[in-house]
């Protein structure tokens, strides 16, 4: 059974996915087989696509290129979502224990610290001109502010107690 008709597919030119009327669960399992063990999507036998530049595996679709993650959410439930997270933040890791339907504020919230981060902890900068750390969350396109601390380990304490209170809610 085809629960679904639309697909969302990565569109280079836009900062979001594009809704197209292409690929149906009944079509990605002739066409597919999916490991949900290994998280492998396959054709005949063999471990379809690429890994782009990104991390993620990319498959050729009818001349698309759809993400592996998102053959194997469409192969299990036959539903198109808009986010779907790798929980352990290994983009090519597509074990079904490892995706999740979320929204785009709790895929954020599973990203990992930014690289060049200089204190290694997220939402936490040093500030010269205050010579303190800035504190800060952001929670559904809300940017909160949380103070400047002059120590280290207290910025990261009020950052984290604020996370558990605002994710929770979320």
């Amino acid at each position: 059974m085809t629960l679904s008709t639309k697909c969302f597919v990565y569109n280079p030119g836009s900062p979001s996915y594009t809704e197209t009327s292409v690929l149906t669960q009944s079509e990605v399992k002739q066409k597919f087989e999916y490991n949900p063990i290994t998280g492998v999507v396959s054709k005949n036998g063999i471990e379809a696509g690429y890994k782009d530049t990104h991390g993620y595996i990319k498959i050729m679709v009818n001349n698309k290129n759809y993400y592996a993650h998102r053959i194997a959410w469409l192969y299990m439930t036959g539903e198109n979502v808009k986010q779907i997270d790798h929980k352990n933040r290994i983009r090519h890791d597509n074990k079904w224990t490892n995706l999740r339907s979320c929204t785009q504020s709790e895929n954020a919230q599973n990203m990992s610290v930014h690289k060049s981060s200089k204190t290694g902890i997220k939402g936490v900068t040093w500030h010269p001109r205050t010579d303190s750390y800035l504190v800060q969350i952001k929670l559904n396109y809300k940017n909160h502010f949380l103070g400047y601390h002059e120590d280290f380990f207290e910025a990261c304490c009020a950052r984290k107690s604020t996370e558990r209170k605002l994710h929770a809610k979320d």
